[in-house]
């Protein structure tokens, strides 16, 4: 009879557990959302790019990311 009383004592918070998992409403993701992602450069890349001659179209390219990602950060 202890085991059993045992038993539900320590089975009892593990269904209770998932049972707050199981409120939690499902966050909405906007549609924009779905299929876009921050475009995030490795440290590399980065070191790499800061040693270049850039062209005059590549400044406004990085300017295209940096506010795609500042849109991202917002909607998403």
């Amino acid at each position: 009879m202890k085991f059993a009383f045992a038993l539900c004592l320590l089975i009892s918070p593990a269904f209770l557990t998932a049972c707050s998992f199981l409120d939690r409403p499902t966050p909405v993701i906007p549609k924009e959302c779905t299929w876009a992602e921050a475009i995030e450069f490795d440290q590399a890349t980065k070191d790499w790019l800061t040693k270049q001659e850039w062209p005059p179209s590549a400044a406004s390219d990085f300017n295209k990311i940096g506010d795609h990602n500042e849109l991202f950060a917002k909607l998403c």
